[in-house]
């Protein structure tokens, strides 16, 4: 026999609540692409392939039709794997990002080798405005 359960709107808004935060908890602050893992700790990302670890610090200028909307550091709160296999993760501006597994291989493959200066690009929408933001990457000694 089903039962049939009344719920005010208090009641649903808090129990969606609930299913976010536990949802939250369990977003890892990695990805791993082609074996290697990709961190995000302390806002920074880094590599890790066995012994060998490499740490960047991450410069964006966003821009929409030419004018700048931000030049500065970003810093990663939360990586996991997306949905193709590439890396989807949120910055501290709120901005969640998703790089396809094809260019997540690249960059992924040029901080496991240490490049210096990792440069690349992309487009996306931040609060109803679509723009695009030059990154680079630059490895902290």
């Amino acid at each position: 026999m089903k039962k049939i359960i009344k719920l005010t709107e208090s009641d649903l808004t808090r129990i969606i609540k609930r299913v976010i935060e536990e949802k939250k908890e369990s977003i890892n602050e990695s990805a791993t692409v082609n074996g290697i893992t990709i961190d995000a700790k302390y806002g920074n990302l880094s590599t890790k392939a066995g012994q060998l670890v490499n740490d960047y610090k991450i410069l964006v200028s966003c821009s929409k039709l030419g004018i700048t909307a931000y030049e500065g550091p970003v810093a990663i709160e939360t990586l996991w794997n997306g949905k193709d296999g590439g890396i989807a993760g949120k910055d501290n501006t709120g901005k969640v990002f998703s790089i396809p597994l094809e260019k997540a291989k690249y960059l992924v493959s040029k901080m496991k080798n240490g490049d210096v200066e990792i440069k690349t690009e992309g487009s996306g929408t931040i609060a109803g405005i679509s723009g695009t933001c030059k990154v680079t990457l630059k490895k902290r000694k």
